[in-house]
């Protein structure tokens, strides 16, 4: 959002977010919890399981990319990266979910811009030890 913000200002940095906001409330459930966790962070709880949540979580992120958000006469482009951790599948704590959740994301974006990552105790321990080599990046 820097670029954004540096060329457009704050406040598209802000209609940005208002924006992608609305696309998680219209394309996911009645019963899924939405929350802002950070600037540019959101969390999306769903009753199901992580193999599902990862379904939908690949399905918002294409969202958001193929959606312009308007701001004046521009249209403004996201890329998004989401980590999913399931309860009580990795965790008995909803904490620790979030925490796993925040590793999965890091892993996506690992991967580049526009992943989905479901967390993996054992493809975390393989990418922790793949990141400490010397790679190329896409």
């Amino acid at each position: 959002f820097e670029k954004y913000r540096k060329h457009y200002g704050q406040s598209a940095v802000d209609t940005v977010l208002k924006g992608f906001a609305d696309l998680l409330h219209r394309h996911t459930r009645e019963t899924d919890l939405l929350a802002r966790a950070g600037e540019a962070e959101f969390v999306t709880m769903m009753d199901c399981a992580p193999g599902d949540a990862l379904v939908a979580a690949q399905r918002l992120v294409g969202m958001a990319r193929r959606t312009p958000f308007r701001f004046g006469s521009s249209s403004l482009k996201i890329a998004v990266s989401g980590g999913v951790a399931g309860y009580p599948d990795h965790t008995g704590s909803s904490a620790e979910m979030l925490r796993l959740a925040a590793e999965a994301v890091q892993l996506a974006r690992s991967r580049g811009q526009g992943q989905c990552a479901l967390y993996l105790r054992a493809a975390m321990r393989m990418e922790t030890t793949a990141t400490a080599l010397p790679v190329d990046r896409l």
